[in-house]
């Protein structure tokens, strides 16, 4: 009988498996991967050097490719204006009246994290029946898919924000390391992108009764589509356009609260339009879970809270003039993220260091200690930065993406149970 073969982890066979593997499970891992990245398309809104390295713009995470093959470590992204203008009508003479193309461009760059773990020595595999290499493997995908999961959310919302449980991986905007780790700027939110629960305009205008409501969602819809370039909506496998809202708990919880009694009936609707379209896509990632669906809006729970406490400084971008410009938040607020098509631009290096395999993740193991311990490391090379542009109208414009912050106390305080008296008042 043949002996089995066997590969160790220094063969270049084994490497690349366990690289391209692990990019693979930290992608599953990774909640907003899962639903928000599409297929890759060569028809896009925004143009990087090669088109075909990047995925559909019709969805609102856009992966972009081109660094894996390519050296350097950061590239340039265009978005083409939309062409305005009058028509020329009969006769009239059009030679020379061409309407120019016009266009603004921002830059990313990428960088490699990367992540160890000591996997045990020769008496710790003697003592255990688990193979710690694969149990290695399995946390590494989790912790690069939360890395991934709370960059992305980070950088669409454009703020860190206070809450800081143990399943962070990122830390506070104000420790030294968070720049470094983000890779790019996190920008805050543009103004006229930016909506407050209530009817106010920043942070400081949020009082303990302002909770998210459908109501809200109704007034920001609305809002969007008077706008003349409002957020491209996400197509989602032929299905009427959407914009795609994620709330936190806390605001999940105060919308189900105001639809109690007699207008239960609106969430009712809300949840059972959602599991239509479920079934029309084909129940397509975005519809896992309890959803609702609200005036073209599909509501979803976010990972993951971007939360501020009271007398926090809360950011945004004043879209006439780019500069930054804060408010005080006047109670606990929480911060919904809705997202329409390109919203973030994915970058993605090659990781693995050759030209002939180009993919963002390395895997590595060491033996130490003269060979009685093994340590294991990957690395990702990539980064992230939102969509963002000059307008022909001048105004710094978040292009894919817009927040809504909300008065969202603790469900077990008093003044959660304050809240839930005033919204079913």
């Amino acid at each position: 009988m043949a002996g089995e073969t066997t590969i160790s982890t220094t063969d270049p066979r084994a490497i690349k498996h366990y690289s391209v593997s692990l990019h693979a499970e930290a992608m599953k891992k990774s909640v907003f991967a899962t639903m928000l990245i599409g297929r890759k398309s060569s028809q896009h809104m925004a143009l990087a050097k090669r088109q075909r390295q990047q995925t559909s713009h019709e969805m609102p995470l856009v992966r972009v490719t081109d660094l894996q093959k390519n050296r350097g470590d950061r590239v340039t992204i265009d978005m083409f204006h939309t062409v305005v203008g009058k028509p020329t009508m009969g006769d009239e003479k059009i030679e020379g009246r061409g309407v120019p193309l016009t266009f603004a461009t921002m830059e990313a760059k990428i960088n490699q994290s990367r992540f160890a773990i000591d996997a045990g020595s020769i008496m710790t595999q003697q003592r255990t029946s688990h193979n710690l290499r694969a149990i290695a493997r399995a946390n590494m995908a989790s912790w690069f898919g939360r890395l991934n999961d709370q960059r992305t959310e980070v950088m669409v919302a454009g703020a860190r924000g206070d809450e800081n449980t143990e399943d962070w991986t990122l830390p506070l905007e104000s420790e030294p390391d968070f720049k470094k780790i983000m890779i790019n700027p996190v920008e805050p939110p543009t103004t006229n992108r930016y909506f407050v629960a209530g009817g106010g305009t920043q942070a400081s205008d949020i009082g303990t009764t302002d909770a998210l409501t459908l109501e809200d969602i109704d007034v920001i819809a609305a809002t969007l589509r008077d706008m003349t370039f409002p957020p491209s909506p996400v197509q989602i496998n032929g299905m009427e356009p959407v914009w795609c809202l994620f709330v936190t708990e806390r605001q999940w919880h105060y919308i189900i609260t105001r639809n109690k009694g007699e207008i239960g009936a609106n969430w009712r609707k809300a949840l059972a339009d959602a599991s239509l379209r479920r079934a029309a896509t084909k129940n397509h990632p975005l519809f896992t879970g309890e959803t609702g669906y609200w005036n073209n809006i599909l509501i979803k729970r976010a990972p993951r809270a971007i939360r501020f406490k009271s007398g926090t400084m809360v950011k945004t971008t004043n879209a006439d003039t780019g500069a930054v410009q804060m408010s005080a938040a006047g109670a606990t607020i929480d911060r919904a993220i809705l997202l329409g098509g390109q919203a973030l631009a994915i970058l993605e290096g090659n990781g693995s260091g050759r030209g002939q395999d180009a993919f963002p993740m390395r895997w590595s193991e060491k033996m130490m200690d003269h060979g009685n311990s093994t340590e294991i490391a990957a690395a990702q090379m990539d980064g992230m930065k939102k969509f963002r542009f000059e307008g022909t109208d001048g105004k710094h414009t978040d292009f894919g993406v817009c927040v809504i912050d909300s008065y969202a106390p603790d469900m077990q305080s008093a003044a959660g149970a304050a809240l839930r008296t005033a919204l079913n008042s």
